[in-house]
């Protein structure tokens, strides 16, 4: 029930069926998902619908003005898998003047991940790295990120900015613009927050500490961070 279950996104681009969520990753930890996948919702295309396909509603990188493509593939550079770590490394440039690279690494001994994003653009724009969360969760913003703060569960995380630090949005179950919904059923749509950490610029660089965590005391300290 403790075990810590992650998974990362990439390949070819979707032929049929399938989402646009090149690189987007979810988490598993401590008995319950914690880094949520949308689900399917169902498969007429209305607004909430082709929302729930998009990258927005996924954990990865968002252009505002820039939706992500269906087309192109997400190339895996590295991985590695040993006892003690997991290492993956992605890139893509599925959003119009946009190349992201995401780099993954797991510890097992520490049971923290470390999410690295690289964001170029062509020109300067707003990026959102976007977290969906349970519907349940109740996330409290900190000063260098936020807990995800569901309420009777031992299945929450610290996601925490190492670098560069932009505003905290959380939305739940917006509908202009569409955010923050999750889909546990076909045909069903549930409220469910998400966070956006929100930076501007044409480079763009995220740092990313997620460590799972059933208590809301924080149990650990970044003593230092070197780029």
């Amino acid at each position: 029930i403790d075990e810590t279950a992650l998974s990362l996104h990439f390949g070819p681009a979707r032929r049929f069926h399938g989402h646009v969520d090149a690189a987007a990753l979810t988490m598993y930890a401590h008995g319950d998902r914690i880094l949520m996948d949308p689900g399917l919702y169902r498969y007429r295309n209305d607004a909430l619908r082709l929302w729930f396909k998009s990258g927005a509603a996924h954990n990865t990188i968002a252009v505002d003005g820039s939706p992500m493509r269906p087309e192109g593939a997400t190339r895996l550079l590295a991985w590695r898998d040993t006892p003690e770590w997991t290492y993956v490394a992605l890139a893509h440039q599925k959003i119009p003047g946009v190349a992201h690279q995401r780099r993954v690494f797991y510890s097992r001994a520490l049971d923290v991940a470390i999410v690295d994003d690289r964001v170029e653009v062509d020109r300067a724009s707003t990026v959102r790295q976007w977290w969906h969360l349970h519907p349940e969760a109740r996330p409290r913003i900190v000063r260098d990120g936020f807990y995800t703060g569901r309420p009777g569960s031992r299945a929450n995380a610290w996601v925490v900015q190492l670098a560069d630090r932009g505003p905290h949005d959380v939305v739940r179950g917006s509908m202009r613009p569409i955010q923050g919904w999750i889909s546990f059923a076909y045909g069903k749509a549930v409220p469910a927050p998400a966070v956006g950490v929100r930076m501007s610029g044409s480079h763009v660089r995220y740092v990313t500490l997620i460590a799972p965590s059933p208590d809301a005391q924080r149990s650990w300290t970044i003593r230092s961070f070197t780029e």
